[in-house]
């Protein structure tokens, strides 16, 4: 959805337009990711045992701390495929591919760092395998973020505190994004 309405703007040459899509997607799909992430917060044990069904106690375990740790990335992981459908509306798919490939290289390194106690820190095991998950994802959005700023591109995002609702952009985007999510 991100891509297509900004492509929109981007194709009328409407830089103000395309922008202020951007904004409006990016503050769409932070409160969709941090309800969603709220949500699996609260219902994490209902919803674990909803997929696993009846498992060793130390097995619910460690899905437990698996996803208590990775549901909290789901806001970062969701910002950075909204920076990244930003750069592919402007015909650029090489960027926001190098950033992924980057910071998964780095997230296999902090799975050995991190499960297995290497380079000095105590082995985690699955909370381990976790943090990596979720520190390669604020990884991916921060970098994606700060290549947004960036003036000589058309779609620039900064001044993130400034950003307000526009009801009417919203519900444009919601009306592609949504179908084409559940696509």
């Amino acid at each position: 959805g991100a891509a297509i309405v900004c492509s929109r703007f981007i194709g009328a040459k409407d830089r103000n337009g395309c922008n202020r899509a951007a904004r409006q997607v990016v503050l769409t799909v932070f409160i969709i990711s941090v309800a969603i992430m709220v949500f699996g917060l609260i219902f994490r044990v209902p919803l674990l045992q909803v997929v696993f069904g009846a498992i060793e106690p130390e097995v619910m375990e460690n899905a437990m701390i698996y996803f208590l740790i990775t549901v909290v990335s789901y806001p970062f992981l969701a910002l950075f495929n909204a920076g990244a459908a930003f750069f592919r509306a402007e015909s650029n798919a090489k960027l926001p591919m190098f950033v992924a490939a980057g910071t998964n290289v780095l997230n296999i390194a902090g799975n050995a760092v991190f499960i297995f106690g290497k380079l000095g820190a105590p082995a985690m095991g699955v909370a381990g395998a976790a943090l990596s998950t979720l520190l390669s994802r604020v990884l991916c959005m921060v970098i994606i973020f700060v290549l947004l700023r960036r003036k000589n591109q058309m779609i620039v995002l900064d001044h993130y505190f400034k950003i307000r609702p526009e009801k009417n952009l919203i519900c444009q985007i919601l009306a592609i994004s949504i179908p084409s999510g559940v696509e």
